[in-house]
């Protein structure tokens, strides 16, 4: 096992072993949307920080009935996940006006 070993099991699933055992302490965890999104506050906040990844999507099937097709990859990633469920272990989603499909996104399509 090398030194990264770690950093390759975090960043497999956004709910890693580092997140479980956060969130079995009884940490809160809140999902970001865009990297413009102050991380500080919600570190200050007592609560974890976590930029969504929709990097284990494989289909947008169910996201594509609401967000046309014409919209980016990552934003109907990310309502898959929503919709999926794969982000249930989050205790808040913050998401920003960064772009009209995230917009769209926030604004519950």
């Amino acid at each position: 096992m090398n030194d990264f070993s770690c950093f390759k099991t975090a960043s497999r699933k956004l709910l890693n072993p580092e997140i479980q055992d956060w969130k079995a302490h009884g940490g809160r965890v809140i999902g970001t949307q865009c990297s413009g999104i102050p991380e500080e506050i919600i570190h200050a906040g007592g609560m974890l920080p976590i930029r969504i990844r929709a990097n284990t999507v494989k289909t947008t099937q169910n996201a594509d009935a609401h967000l046309h097709r014409i919209n980016c990859s990552y934003t109907r990633s990310v309502l898959e996940s929503l919709m999926s469920g794969d982000l249930n272990f989050l205790d808040g989603y913050i998401a920003a006006n960064t772009c009209d499909h995230h917009l769209r996104l926030s604004n519950g399509s």
